[in-house]
């Protein structure tokens, strides 16, 4: 897996998994989320990456930041479906670290959102 394809290994990861698919079905979404789209969902984007520094030839891998947000109607249900994540991103066929996350809403929109940030070498 190159750096470049990460996204859609991360995005097929969670997918597959019984513990997220239970909660989004198949709403996982880059960017953002359609308008209209039901709660709760998804999404994702990556914040950085850079090839890993080498001395002679092309970098075997690349450090990914990526962010990974759990939205939902309720904050135990948005901390439901961010406890799931964490658990495909800590288990998957790629490293990735969760390096910080928070809790947010959106008072106007009825809307909580767990949003978490995970360096993952890929």
């Amino acid at each position: 897996m190159s750096g470049v394809d990460f996204e859609q290994v991360m995005q097929a990861a969670l997918a597959a998994d019984a513990g997220v698919a239970g909660i989004v079905s198949r709403r996982i979404f880059p960017l953002s989320a359609p308008k209209g789209a039901p709660l709760p969902f998804i999404t994702y984007q990556r914040v950085s990456g850079a090839p890993e520094a080498v001395l002679d030839g092309e970098a075997p891998c690349e450090r990914i930041s990526i962010q990974i947000d759990a939205w939902a109607k309720t904050y135990p249900e948005a901390k439901r479906l961010a406890k799931a994540v964490r658990g495909v991103m800590a288990g998957a066929e790629f490293a990735a670290e969760l390096d910080e996350d928070r809790d947010l809403s959106d008072e106007e929109a009825r809307v909580c959102r767990v949003s978490m940030d995970f360096i993952v070498w890929a």
